[in-house]
């Protein structure tokens, strides 16, 4: 009998312990208000904005809510009438939102309040620039203006981009986004389309008709320790490949306008610009083997090569596909960089900027220089008077990347005002700055946030050594280095003929940045 109540209190017990989980997993209704509007807007723009109170959950819209303009940086944002910096209505009602005339990353925040609730909302205005505009940064350098409004052109579809690129000398508005894999893009990694097998079927000859097919038939019995060429790689990349031509500028022309499935290539020209452009997907659904690294991609979302005054500005350059795994068990690679620069010899200098810019959801991001003999000089320690690269990287936003932020050789490069942080997903991090052979760094208030494993790192051993010039970083992981430290805290303002720039703290950066860069946040004029 004793034993029967104790079984009994040990249910009784467990059946209150599971009641007890149960009303603790479950959230209380929402109760407090919800604010619906745009996040950014033009100068000058009349925006909607909708403030609803909720009472345990359901909206009220018997309550009135009060909006009042509690900062202003975009000088004299009012509702309704000139003036009017408050106003009161019913919850569940629009009300309209005038921004001033302030532009260039300029805020409103608006609080709201109903019976003791209060929320707040803030809306940036979007930096105003021109298709005739000059890059920053080194890409200013002796850049040529090649602006001909006779030759501005709006594409849509991917001959109609690709032809004009080609030629030179346009200024091509990019409306909506453009798959230049034709449909081959899958939706998940290691996946495939209908078109992709299709592709395969046509290459192969009909030996293989399905793309998993092809990577079991070819690709299963490789060994980890050889090197192969995947025999449809070259043909792939004849299909997503946008060749640009000297003197070409290339811009987003709406919030989400750009390419997919594509790989952008500058090689061997001058003059050229990228700008508010959402690129996503450089994938390479067939990589090449190297020796005990597994399946590498050879696709880069922009290929900067041998090239001069190249601007990029304001992208956003990302991935949205993990990882898959080799039909032989290895990794299997389709990524490979966000944005490469590389290879040097047809011009006196080499000179690209890349401006707030997103990098997002990447592993390897950016490489300046594709081995330590391209750019190389002949000195043991890193001459500026020998360098033939020069790179400037400001107000970016690493994030989610998990290396070559950028990896650095036989280059002089300027960051400034970049922001850096993880999540360790989808990549843990490795590195942010990586200074290797012959690289000189000039590093300049920048941001180095959560998750970062280093903020500068460098090889254990180089030929010729790196140069690091460290000065006003901040943020929690600025002191995690490995085999650098910084040699001074010169500023790059103190080198001979440096171009003029102006930074701003590495704190302001931390929370500027993530409204500032990329696609969607600017608003080119004519």
């Amino acid at each position: 009998m004793k034993r029967f109540f104790k079984f009994l209190f040990t249910i009784s017990a467990l059946a209150a312990g599971l009641a007890f989980f149960s009303c603790a997993q479950e959230s209380e209704p929402f109760t407090g208000i919800k604010i619906s509007s745009e996040n950014y807007g033009d100068a000058g723009e009349v925006f909607s904005i909708t403030a609803t109170y909720y009472n345990d959950g359901a909206a009220d819209s018997s309550s009135s809510v009060t909006y009042k303009i509690s900062e202003d940086t975009t000088g004299g944002a009012y509702f309704g009438t000139s003036g009017t910096l408050s106003i009161t209505e019913k919850s569940g009602t629009s009300v309209s939102l005038t921004l001033g005339e302030t532009g260039n990353g300029s805020s409103v925040k608006i609080t709201v309040t109903c019976n003791e609730e209060s929320s707040s909302k803030i809306i940036f205005t979007r930096t105003v620039v021109s298709i005739s505009d000059t890059p920053s940064g080194y890409a200013g350098v002796g850049f040529t203006s090649f602006y001909d409004e006779s030759k501005v052109v709006t594409v849509s579809t991917k001959s109609d981009l690709v032809n004009y690129a080609k030629k030179g000398g346009y200024t091509i508005y990019v409306d909506g986004m453009i798959d230049m894999s034709e449909g081959m893009l899958p939706s998940t990694g290691g996946g495939s389309t209908s078109e992709l097998d299709s592709f395969v079927s046509t290459q192969t000859n009909g030996k293989y008709s399905t793309y998993s097919a092809y990577n079991k038939g070819e690709l299963a019995s490789v060994s980890a320790s050889s090197n192969k060429t995947n025999s449809l790689n070259s043909a792939y990349g004849n299909v997503i490949r946008i060749q640009v031509a000297n003197n070409t500028q290339i811009i987003g022309k709406g919030s989400e306008s750009g390419i997919k499935g594509g790989s952008i290539i500058i090689s061997g020209k001058s003059n050229i610009i990228l700008r508010n452009l959402l690129i996503q997907d450089g994938y390479d659904p067939f990589p090449n083997h190297k020796k005990d690294d597994g399946w590498n991609a050879e696709q880069d979302n922009i290929t900067i090569r041998n090239s001069t005054n190249i601007w990029v500005d304001h992208c956003t350059i990302e991935d949205t596909m993990t990882l898959a795994t080799a039909a032989n068990g290895e990794k299997w690679q389709t990524y490979d960089g966000l944005c490469d620069i590389t290879n040097t010899g047809s011009f006196e200098n080499y000179r690209v900027t890349v401006s707030n810019c997103i990098f997002r959801n990447h592993d390897k991001t950016m490489l300046i220089g594709s081995s330590d003999s391209d750019g190389a000089y002949n000195s043991k320690t890193a001459d500026e008077s020998q360098v033939l690269r020069f790179v400037t990287l400001s107000g970016n936003y690493f994030k989610n990347c998990g290396q070559r932020l950028p990896m650095v050789r036989n280059t002089l490069v300027h960051i400034y005002n970049n922001l850096y942080e993880t999540s360790g997903s989808p990549y843990s991090s490795q590195s942010a700055v990586n200074a290797r052979n012959g690289s000189i760094v000039y590093a300049e208030n920048n941001y180095f946030g959560s998750g970062l494993k280093y903020s500068f790192n460098a090889a254990s051993s180089n030929d010729t050594t790196p140069v690091l010039h460290a000065s006003g970083n901040s943020g929690s992981t600025v002191n995690s280095t490995s085999n650098i430290s910084a040699t001074d805290s010169t500023l790059f303002s103190d080198k001979v003929n440096a171009y003029s720039y102006s930074a701003i703290s590495a704190s302001n950066a931390s929370s500027s940045v993530p409204t500032s860069a990329g696609a969607g946040v600017i608003t080119v004029k004519q």
